[in-house]
């Protein structure tokens, strides 16, 4: 039997994070009481996720004063556009660091998890349909995001990562549990 088949990693892989010091990251006893290592994401990744959602364009209106077209930033449907985009960027942000900052210690457990998500699903207090639990990534996000962490964890795994205390605050208010959150 070989390194790897015993180890399920090649020695070379190994030996890198041995070199980074990635077998170093320390077990967390997340809030949900799983284990898993929070680990810091890259800075240009999360600057690339930022960067995905755009925020609205600026309605114009003619200044008869003036005469000519000037920016409204007071715009009512402008200003809604530009705190959804703030919404979807800090989702966005989240989901980056579900999948690349949280690292479970025991894998996506078969426990029975599905099956009480999907009937919040049918209850219509929970949305799952664009997700493929069949599909080994989709449904390890599916675990991390609505099982695995809570409020406190992206808390913790967005400070570390440098995520801005607004970003950090946004995200934390979705949180049912949070003290000033609503349900997810």
């Amino acid at each position: 039997m070989s390194d790897k088949e015993k180890t399920g990693v090649s020695p070379a892989v190994a030996t890198a994070r041995m070199a980074r010091g990635e077998d170093k990251v320390e077990v967390t006893i997340l809030s949900t009481g799983i284990r898993a290592r929070l680990v810091p994401v890259a800075t240009a990744l999360l600057d690339d996720v930022r960067s995905k959602v755009a925020d609205p364009k600026v309605p114009m209106w003619f200044n008869k004063e003036k005469e000519r077209e000037e920016p409204n930033y007071s715009d009512p449907g402008y200003r809604n556009a530009l705190e959804e985009a703030a919404d979807k960027r800090s989702h966005a942000v989240m989901d980056l660091l579900i999948m690349l900052g949280t690292e479970l210690v025991d894998g996506v457990p078969d426990d029975g998890w599905e099956k009480r998500l999907l009937w919040l699903q049918k209850r219509g207090v929970l949305d799952l349909s664009e997700y493929d639990l069949e599909d080994s990534l989709e449904r390890e996000f599916v675990y991390k995001r609505h099982i695995a962490l809570a409020a406190t964890d992206y808390r913790n795994l967005m400070a570390m990562c440098g995520v801005t205390q607004a970003e950090v605050d946004r995200q934390a208010a979705t949180f049912q549990g949070d003290e000033t959150g609503t349900a997810d």
